[in-house]
């Protein structure tokens, strides 16, 4: 059965509710963990009390479950259990989802052991599964490659069986969501068959246009797990901020180590259309003269990384710079260092700044706000 990656949050609820333990397959990193968590908020919002408990089976062993240690006054063994493991016997009416990421990479001994644990059945007398706990399990698919074995049929049929997807449009929702820096955005709402290219790496069609150079590039690359992914553009897009903010240089490689020769290309040449937006400087100095973009694209960007960027100190220059702007774009701006100072704080005291006070005092700008 397929799902889109942006329904799990939902059909991992109804599971839950069910009581019934879910299996979720995909190529690499597609977004299986963050759809997870993003479930566990969910059921969190009705059941406040409902707790996430997450193993790596790829790193785990049997010993991860119980170990057990013979007793010298008695002759036997005794079971030590995993203290982090949800237990019946310490907290019997606890409830949560027990999230085995990976859990294609187990060995055989491993899975058994999680087998049996998942079962609920007694482990040495010390450790079961609370009967209001249920089972996510997420793993690549046999045919990515990544080393995932064949589990045992006794393992599967205890989980409902799901292949994961996602789509363009839904990838790039995460990335705006989640602020990635403004060119990795707006590079990705133009080239949207480039957000992942999983398929153009790993499964590259049998009349495949690429000269033998190319493909040997994208085969070695490949090997090394070097394509673009959310999980590539995430670690671009952090690095892109960093050397935002400390006025550094950002090296031509990076792209590249992270997205892959192709990809990391395209990205190196749209960025430098855009160059002359990355640098804030001007704009600060000169707020009442400096240009402003013609292209909305570039405005657009010029605006995100005025509000990614600039100090609390500087707020009277960006005031200046976002009137002569006017409209919604002067909005958005506010409204994305509002969201900076309730992620970092006291390191950006936006609430405190005289210009704040006034935007938010402003009735046009209320009606902008309110959409009026």
């Amino acid at each position: 059965m397929r799902i889109h990656i942006k329904d799990l949050p939902k059909q991992i609820a109804i599971n839950y509710s069910a009581g019934v333990n879910m299996s979720l397959a995909s190529k690499p990193a597609l977004g299986k963990t963050y759809g997870v968590f993003g479930a566990h908020k969910v059921i969190q919002h009705y059941e406040p009390d409902v707790q996430l408990a997450l193993c790596d089976m790829a790193t785990m062993s049997p010993n991860d479950i119980v170990v057990y240690m013979p007793d010298p006054k008695t002759g036997t063994l005794v079971a030590y259990p995993n203290a982090e493991l949800p237990n019946h016997y310490t907290h019997p009416k606890s409830k949560g989802i027990f999230f085995i990421d990976e859990y294609g990479l187990g060995d055989p001994t491993t899975i058994s052991a999680t087998q049996k644990y998942i079962n609920r059945e007694s482990i040495g007398g010390k450790l079961r599964m609370p009967d209001g706990w249920m089972v996510v399990g997420a793993t690549n698919r046999l045919s990515d490659k990544s080393n995932v074995r064949q589990q045992p049929r006794a393992w599967l049929s205890r989980m409902e069986q799901w292949q994961a997807y996602s789509t363009p449009d839904y990838d790039l929702k995460i990335a705006g969501d989640n602020e990635y820096f403004p060119i990795v955005v707006q590079f990705m709402k133009a080239f949207p068959h480039l957000i992942d290219n999983y398929e153009t790496v790993f499964e590259p069609p049998k009349k495949d246009p690429m000269n033998e150079g190319d493909r040997a590039l994208v085969t070695e690359e490949g090997r090394y797990g070097v394509w673009a992914n959310k999980r590539s553009w995430k670690r671009l897009s952090d690095i892109e901020y960093a050397c935002a903010k400390m006025h550094a240089p950002l090296n031509l490689m990076r792209p590249l180590a992270n997205l892959g020769q192709g990809v990391g290309q395209q990205y190196m040449t749209y960025r430098a259309t855009q160059e002359s937006m990355l640098n804030i400087d001007d704009i600060l100095k000169d707020p009442k003269g400096v240009r402003i973009p013609d292209r909305m694209d570039q405005l657009y960007i010029t605006m995100c990384m005025l509000a990614a960027l600039v100090k609390d100190t500087q707020l009277k220059a960006v005031s200046t710079y976002i009137d002569r702007v006017g409209g919604d774009m002067r909005v958005m701006v506010v409204q994305r260092m509002a969201a900076r100072w309730r992620k970092e704080g006291v390191d950006f005291n936006l609430k405190n700044a005289p210009d704040f006070k006034q935007w938010v005092k402003d009735p046009a700008f209320s009606d902008l706000v309110m959409g009026v």
